[in-house]
């Protein structure tokens, strides 16, 4: 008999046994003691290695185990018993799994404890941080009988601008206009595609916050890093049990109240995109925001969209004018064969009957590379 099968019998029995003497019933503590008991005897006559392995798989991440302590892997992404992981900006897969469905519910039943919050049928979805992650579970009936996992790593680094100039995401030119375009405290859209480095520049840029300026973040994850002691951050809950939403929306009107320098939302994904660009025309600036978009074209279409959600009673005119003077600036980043980068750099210059004019601070030609800056508009 293998290893390998000799270990899934091993796992068998302790499944088999601990299920008979209804741990759950016990105290946490008395059931982990007990758990221990049974596994150590059951594992006696396994190498070291399989040892280890099967403690892991009951009180530690199994096979997730060397992703979660490689600090260079950005992203875990698990389908039942499939693992992938994201390195250097490409996806691979993993060469290991849980080794049965009972220490794999365990595994989730500890992250769930975690977080304080389980999946139910009512409410399939799963969001909060974890162990460094940032964590995305969704379960059965959504997606066909199974759990998908999304494991996204919080950095442990607080990148500053020079870190973005070294790892060739922009220029040093580049980062003396951004850093003006802060201090001056014009409102900056930064948009991209998922992982492209949105929430990277984000927090580069608010470190350059002055000590005693009043930041208020609002985000549906907790990604943006509070710059001083007298800034504040503010995060959405889904409904739950008695518990009531709490959107981004209620989160923005709240910010008003408490007397802010600069307003950043982590994300503009709904009909708060309304209620955040008319606090932007009223004279509120230095906002910093992120949104999902390829392009400066098509994040303002997107935000267009978003507004129309909380205000499907507006034109598409008056949708645009409150565009045109909330925003300043759209900087545009990507990933462009593993690295991050910034695009382009677009001022919203003025708005005709035909669509807004955006002016180009910086691009990038994709066929040689090289930065371009002039005066030519485009017509969105």
């Amino acid at each position: 008999m293998n290893l390998q099968v000799h270990t899934n019998n091993i796992l068998n029995q302790i499944e088999a046994s601990l299920q008979k003497k209804n741990l759950h019933l016990l105290a946490p503590e008395d059931e982990k003691q007990k758990t221990s008991e049974i596994i150590r005897s059951a594992i006696l006559e396994l190498p070291k290695a399989a040892q280890k392995r099967i403690q892991a798989e009951f009180f530690g991440h199994g096979p997730l185990e060397e992703l979660i302590l490689d600090p260079s892997i950005t992203e875990i992404m698990m389908n039942q018993d499939y693992v992938h992981f994201e390195k250097s900006g490409f996806i691979y897969q993993h060469n290991d799994h849980f080794q049965c469905a009972f220490t794999l519910d365990r595994f989730f039943n500890r992250i769930f404890d975690t977080i304080g919050r389980h999946p139910t049928l009512t409410m399939p979805f799963i969001d909060g941080s974890w162990n460094g992650f940032r964590v995305h579970l969704v379960r059965n009936p959504i997606c066909n009988n199974s759990i998908q996992l999304t494991l996204r790593r919080h950095s442990e680094r607080h990148w500053s601008l020079n870190d973005l100039i070294n790892h060739k995401m922009m220029t040093p030119q580049l980062a003396d206009k951004l850093l003006t375009s802060f201090q001056k405290k014009e409102n900056l859209l930064i948009v991209g595609t998922t992982g492209s480095g949105k929430t990277t520049l984000i927090n580069a840029l608010i470190q350059k916050a002055h000590s005693m300026e009043r930041l208020i973040l609002i985000e549906d994850t907790d990604e943006l890093i509070v710059p001083n002691s007298v800034s504040v951050k503010m995060l959405t809950r889904l409904a739950s049990h008695n518990l009531p939403l709490v959107n981004q929306q209620s989160l923005l009107m709240q910010a008003l109240r408490m007397r802010p320098d600069r307003i950043l939302v982590g994300e503009v994904r709904g009909p708060e995109a309304k209620d955040l660009l008319l606090t932007l025309s009223t004279g509120h600036s230095g906002f910093l925001g992120s949104l999902h978009a390829k392009s400066a074209r098509e994040a303002l279409w997107r935000l267009e969209m978003l507004v129309q959600m909380g205000a499907p009673q507006w034109s598409l005119d008056t949708i645009r004018k409150l565009i045109q003077v909330s925003l300043d600036k759209i900087v545009v980043t990507e990933r462009h064969h593993g690295t991050r980068r910034i695009r382009e750099v677009m001022r919203l210059s003025g708005l005709e009957h035909h669509g807004f004019l955006l002016e180009p601070e910086y691009e990038i030609n994709r066929s040689s590379c090289n930065i371009q800056i002039g005066p030519r508009r485009n017509i969105v």
